[in-house]
């Protein structure tokens, strides 16, 4: 009955949340109506209680963050203009075996939504049973109705990352371009996707997914806010709101302005500190896992057995042995050629081990996920023992007939033999489903004590476990592990799986597709913490590092063409009047987290080029710029420049004709962290 009761909760939950015209004109959540709202619809909009709303919703999956971190994001998220959060239900986390059902933590989905309703928002509830969402054997029922009003269901913000992608992004002026053409044209309710990704932690990520997701949203991975799109879109939201009672009840007409429009926003980047309190002493230790043989393992079957209906969503990993006798007369007679091993698999990835040794890895990619190994072989005369470790990284999110999906060895072979090709495949094979180290939870602090460790030197041997500790970082800030160094696996921290990492998986330009992993501050103690990590390939952790993570570089762009911030304008009696002295284009800058701008690092007007993060002068520059941008902004939470060419320009010596920039980068913190 359990799962009827939250549906019910859901539903009363969000009939009681506030209502939009609160939303945009109370700031003071405290003082919403919280009494019953009525909704209807027509083909134009959603109509709450009488009235036209225009409706800005945004993704974000209670299941990908912490709730230590939920208030901070939903805050962000209604500052930035949002009305409603959209989040699916993820009934394969709420209930992993049959009736056994799990609410709580990260899975508290009704303290979720009653959050959001606190904080004076609506709810869109996407409630399955099935889902996509990149998420471990997700999937998606999508319907449609030709009466509901014109709604933007997912305004993706970016495209979700695979282990082997490039960087990619959407750029924040064609988002905001796409949802002011969007309401223009009778639109009512646009959801950006996502609007914070968050992490997929533990093994919750469908296949070859990142355990990183839609780091590029308004609000990224941290849920610090990446500029310009988080204010950029705040303020589309904003202009919007202002001309909503045209928007939703007055006739479409188009007038063309001009060919080019921008926006004035603020830019920042996030940087990466190295912490001292968690880098000190660091000391490694090691446990490697043994190599099973056909004779140790209790299961036997003829062929190698299908990978997923073996793992039963249990781990990532099963063991496949089997054993082959080789007489003297089975080998070339010249020394320097060597058998070839080959292995056809279905994915998705696989470590090969002969006679206990290690002779390398295969796996295959989110476009293919089958794969061929092949690998010469020193055989040995006499019986030999071929060991794989069969890997899935995540399971299919979507698709038709995924009860067909297979994965795991499928042939193999060895080539090159006297006697010719011996065809393994139906030569009896020995099955175990998960690691040792899983089975006794050696990363958590009591399962570690049910292995021996010892000092990790050096390079590592493939399949191993790495324990060390490390103290908190200071502050409050988000935090992160590089994890420089490392081939495949998977991190935890505290006995909390903070997801996989796989670092040998390069893509097209030679990098990592993520080389940093989120560490939340809720997975962290007071002071010391145990930081394990299952490493498949050869490895050192060494040069692992634990970072402290900010945006506390921030930048503002603007020219002369730009248009005053919209700010400058309120809406009164159908008309859009100012509300500032002199109407004219700032570089406006807001440090995070109440911090003071500390430096300004560059500032340039006249043709700066380059980007937040990288500016550097262009042809031509006022040479008292910086000193003015001080002037306006040093030890200020928030500053703004005005674009004026009387201000930087003196005795008419301007030696930049034509439309002149402003470029601004500045240091924010607090008065001891510089």
């Amino acid at each position: 009955m359990l799962p009827l009761k939250v549906f019910l909760i859901f539903i009363t939950v969000s009939l009681a949340i506030a209502s939009t015209k609160d939303i945009v004109e109370d700031n003071n959540v405290n003082n919403l109506n919280n009494s019953k709202k009525t909704v209807t619809y027509d083909g134009r909009s959603l109509i709450i209680n009488g009235k036209r709303e225009l409706l800005f919703s945004g993704s974000i999956h209670y299941t990908r963050s912490t709730p230590e971190m939920w208030p901070e994001l939903l805050d962000k998220a209604r500052k930035g203009g949002l009305n409603m959060i959209q989040t699916y239900v993820f009934w394969n986390a709420h209930e992993t075996e049959k009736g056994k059902f799990n609410f709580e933590g990260q899975y508290d989905l009704v303290k979720f939504i009653k959050l959001i309703q606190e904080k004076g928002m609506y709810v869109t509830l996407r409630v399955g049973p099935f889902i996509q969402a990149e998420w471990n054997h997700g999937y998606t029922v999508q319907t449609n109705h030709t009466s509901l009003p014109y709604g933007l269901k997912t305004g993706q913000l970016s495209k979700y990352r695979v282990f082997g992608d490039p960087p990619s992004q959407r750029s924040a002026e064609d988002i905001a371009f796409s949802i002011a053409r969007f309401f223009s044209k009778n639109g009512c309710l646009a959801n950006y996707y996502m609007y914070h990704g968050g992490t997929n932690f533990g093994r919750t990520s469908s296949a070859f997914s990142t355990t990183r997701y839609y780091d590029e949203a308004p609000l990224d991975e941290f849920g610090l806010q990446r500029e310009p799109k988080w204010s950029h879109l705040r303020d589309v939201h904003k202009a919007l709101n202002l001309c909503k009672k045209a928007l939703l009840s007055g006739q479409t007409s188009v007038t063309k302005l001009s060919l080019f429009h921008e926006i004035v926003s603020q830019h920042n980047s996030r940087n990466y500190k190295k912490s001292k309190a968690a880098n000190d002493n660091i000391k490694w230790e090691v446990f490697s896992e043994s190599i099973p043989t056909f004779k140790q393992l209790p299961v036997k079957e003829k062929n190698p057995a299908e990978l997923y209906s073996m793992l039963k969503d249990k781990t990532d990993y099963a063991w496949y042995t089997t054993s082959v006798e080789l007489g003297p007369e089975d080998f070339p007679k010249k020394n320097e050629i060597s058998p070839v091993l080959r292995v056809m698999s279905l994915g998705h990835s696989m470590l090969v081990f002969v006679n206990g040794e290690y002779i390398g890895s295969g796996h295959g990619s989110h476009e293919e996920k089958t794969f061929e190994f092949q690998k010469t072989v020193k055989f040995k005369v006499g019986v030999n023992d071929i060991s794989m470790l069969a890997a899935t990284v995540g399971l299919p999110d979507s698709g038709a007939y995924m009860e067909h999906r297979y994965a795991g060895p499928k042939s193999i072979t060895i080539l090159g033999l006297n006697s010719g090709t011996v065809d393994l495949t139906h030569n009896g094979w020995g099955n175990q489903v998960g690691l040792h180290g899983e089975k006794n939870r050696i990363f958590s602090k009591e399962g570690s004590y049910n292995v021996q460790w010892k000092d990790a030197k050096g390079k590592g041997q493939a399949l191993s476990w790495y324990k060390t500790t490390f103290g908190t970082p200071e502050g409050r800030g988000p935090v992160a592990i590089k994890m420089h160094g490392m081939g495949k696996g998977m991190i935890w921290v505290n006995g909390l799986s903070i997801g996989r990492h796989w670092m040998s998986y390069l893509s097209p330009l030679g990098e990592p597709t993520q080389s940093d992993y989120h560490i939340p501050r809720a997975f962290l103690k007071e002071k010391e913490n145990l930081l394990v990590i299952l490493e498949e390939e050869e490895a050192s952790p060494e040069n692992i590092t634990i970072l402290r993570v900010n945006r506390d570089t921030i930048c503002s762009f603007i020219t002369e063409n730009h248009p005053p911030n919209v700010k400058s304008w309120a809406s009164k009696d159908m008309k859009l009047i100012p509300v500032v002295d002199k109407v004219r284009p700032e570089a406006f800058l807001k440090c995070p987290n109440h911090k003071t701008i500390l430096a300004v690092d560059f500032a340039s007007y006249g043709d700066p080029v380059g980007y937040c993060g990288s500016f550097s002068l262009g042809k031509c520059n006022a040479p008292n710029t910086k000193q003015i941008v001080e002037q306006h902004c040093l030890g200020k939470e928030t500053c703004s420049v005005p674009l004026d060419k009387p201000i930087f320009i003196r005795n008419n010596e301007d030696g930049c004709p034509g439309v002149k920039s402003l470029a601004i980068q500045v240091l924010c913190g607090t008065a001891n962290s510089k």
